[in-house]
């Protein structure tokens, strides 16, 4: 759901559904390892719903290289495909 609503450039809906699915991984421990790499993909998923309102060249290039350095994660290329693109 988060993915369609990104890639509909539904900004506000994603940020909604994304702080909801951090709050469920938050309450249910019994995910074990995965628990991480969705949080960090929701974390930074976030980032860059929010850098899509606001965001200058600057911090854009501070968010692709943090998206790029982070190891535990899930869906990585997905997400720096969707924010280069919603870049240009």
């Amino acid at each position: 759901m988060i993915k369609i609503l990104f890639e509909q450039k539904e900004y506000e809906l994603c940020i909604n559904k994304v702080q909801s699915a951090m709050n469920w991984i938050k309450r249910n421990k019994e995910l074990g390892y995965h628990r991480e790499y969705y949080i960090n993909f929701l974390k930074l998923t976030l980032r860059v719903c929010t850098s899509a309102f606001s965001g200058t060249k600057e911090e854009n290039k501070d968010l692709i290289k943090m998206i790029k350095t982070e190891a535990r994660m899930v869906e990585k290329s997905w997400l720096l495909d969707q924010f280069t693109k919603a870049m240009n």
